[in-house]
């Protein structure tokens, strides 16, 4: 059976927290996830202030270009030339949840509606 695909901001947040809550993962390696992501989401802010993604002061192609680095970086993990490095791509993946995460708290603060 399919589902239909959320339209809006509130069916899509309900949609993750329901995937979330079924995760078949053992509940100590969410968690673990969530606190490296805000780790890197807080060295962001240490080393740009206003500047990081979440900040006031950059305009969306700045967080997109931003975005986009941190993709590079994954891509570069796994390109012809990567050595396997599990622990790398781990550590790229991490910062591109912070970049993608910042830049959703950022909206959200524009339209007063918690993720």
């Amino acid at each position: 059976m399919s589902r239909a695909l959320p339209i809006d901001r509130d069916q899509l947040r309900a949609a993750l927290r329901e995937l979330l809550d079924g995760d078949p993962r053992q509940p100590a390696a969410r968690p673990a996830v969530l606190a490296a992501v805000a780790a890197a989401r807080q060295r962001h802010r240490d080393a740009h202030g206003a500047y990081a993604v979440d900040g006031h002061l950059i305009d969306h192609p700045a967080r997109l270009t931003a975005l986009a680095q941190e993709l590079g970086d994954v891509a570069c993990q796994l390109g012809p030339n990567a050595v396997e490095d599990p622990d790398m791509l781990h550590d790229e993946l991490i910062e591109v949840a912070a970049v993608a995460l910042a830049w959703l708290d950022h909206l959200d603060e524009l339209d007063g509606a918690p993720f």
